[in-house]
Formats: structure tokens, C-alpha cells, sequence
């Protein structure tokens, strides 16, 4: 006695290039924090004013322009944003910075800006900026 079976049915050729035409739009490096807002401006994830008192995490590794201003950041430590090596501006003003480790900014040979006025810095380690070849702007 035969059995019959279903022919298995083969996907249409469209939704693999459907997928990635999307890719582009969906973003390259991962996901914005819940707490930021990277809508605004490619490249950008926008923190400012959210009452944070640590770095978020999951920051997209294509970011240009971090801003972190005006919240309740203490301290930087080491390696923290080593992973965000296409950073250009970090904007870390007004929060309750007092301490910067050394290698604090390890990783970011592209930073052009780096602001930090605001804060009650008391404690900065030896070579805090070593390696920030490219700043222009503190």
C-alpha cells in the first residue's frame, strides 16, 4: 500500500531579497537602548536628560554622536566605550563626573569632541586622553 504525501512547496524566490532590501533600514549594528533616541539623526543615539547613572548598554557600534548630557553619571571606567571605535562627538556635560579612569576613552581614535563641562571632575588617572589623536574640540 502507497503512501501519499504532499509535495513540499518550495518558497517563492521574493522574500530573501525582500529581507535584504530591508537590511540597510533596519540599521547595521545592533539596536538603540530603550532609554535613547537614534531616530533623529543617522549615526546619532541621543541619551540626554534621562536620568541615567550609567552608560546604557547595547549603544549600535556605528554610532558617531553620543549624547549623555544632563544626567547622573559619576564616573568613566576603563573600556567602557572601547567598542565605539567610529565615535566623533561624546557629549558628557552636566552630569556628576568626578572621576575618569585611565583608558576611560581607550578605543576612540576618531573622537573630535569631547565635552565635559559641568561637571565636578576631581579625579582624573594618568593618560585619561592618551590615544585621542583626533580631538579637536574639549
Amino acid at each position: 500500500m502507497a503512501v501519499a504525501t504532499a509535495p513540499k512547496q518550495a518558497w517563492p524566490p521574493w522574500p530573501p531579497v525582500f529581507f535584504l532590501l530591508l537590511l540597510p533600514a533596519l540599521g547595521s549594528s545592533g539596536n538603540c537602548p530603550a532609554v535613547c533616541d537614534c531616530t533623529s539623526q543617522p549615526q546619532a543615539v541621543l541619551c540626554a536628560h534621562r536620568r541615567l547613572e550609567a552608560v546604557p548598554g547595547g549603544l549600535p557600534l556605528d554610532t558617531e554622536l553620543l549624547d549623555l548630557s544632563g544626567n547622573r553619571l559619576w564616573g568613566l571606567q576603563q573600556g567602557m566605550l572601547s567598542r565605539l571605535g567610529q565615535l566623533r562627538e561624546l557629549d558628557l556635560s552636566y552630569n556628576q563626573l568626578s572621576t575618569l579612569e585611565p583608558g576611560a576613552f581607550h578605543g576612540l581614535r576618531s573622537l573630535l569632541t569631547l565635552r565635559l563641562q559641568g561637571n565636578r571632575l576631581r579625579i582624573m588617572g594618568p593618560a585619561v586622553f592618551a590615544g585621542l589623536s583626533a580631538l579637536t574640540l574639549l
